[in-house]
């Protein structure tokens, strides 16, 4: 993979893509091949990944099972800094055999879908999506992804009750 190919338009902003798992990426894959794991128990299924899950781990898998790397929403919500690589060792508790490469798959959505892989359209906080929407009557688009949704309004109805002495 190409970090070019995920580098956002703007220095030190995040737009479709992530600067801080950018500027990650630049650190650490000048040193060593750079993975993205996914760890997950027995019932694996590559073609049913979840990846708006909280682990997968970018990294490094050396041949005694030990990953050094990050979780991937540890990278993307505080980029490089004092604690932006981590070895999972299986003797605290991380059992290697359980970490899966998908690192093909992983990139390839990524740099089809960018942070829409990763945070999906309902988080309201994500930063540098201002202009993420082209807004068309009920509907809107995602400039990202291409994803397409549309509004409806849903009668909230609320019941209160109140003690009353007659």
């Amino acid at each position: 993979m190409d970090i070019k190919s995920i580098k956002p338009k703007i220095k030190g902003e995040s737009d479709k893509y992530s600067w801080n798992l950018y500027n990650w990426l630049l650190k650490y894959k000048q040193h060593r091949n750079v993975f993205v794991y996914l760890e997950d128990g027995e019932e694996f299924n590559i073609n049913k990944i979840d990846f708006k899950r909280a682990d997968f781990i970018i990294g490094t898998r050396y041949d005694d099972g030990c990953v050094t790397g990050n979780k991937l929403h540890s990278i993307i919500s505080r980029g490089r800094g004092r604690d932006d690589c981590w070895s999972f060792h299986a003797i605290a508790g991380w059992r290697y055999k359980d970490f899966h490469d998908v690192t093909e798959i992983f990139w390839n959505k990524y740099i089809e879908s960018g942070r829409c892989l990763v945070y999906g359209h309902g988080n309201m906080w994500l930063r540098g999506d201002e202009n993420r929407y082209t807004v068309i009557n009920n509907t809107r688009r995602c400039n990202w992804c291409g994803k397409w949704q549309h509004k409806e309004i849903e009668k909230v109805v609320k019941i209160e009750r109140k003690e009353v002495w007659l």
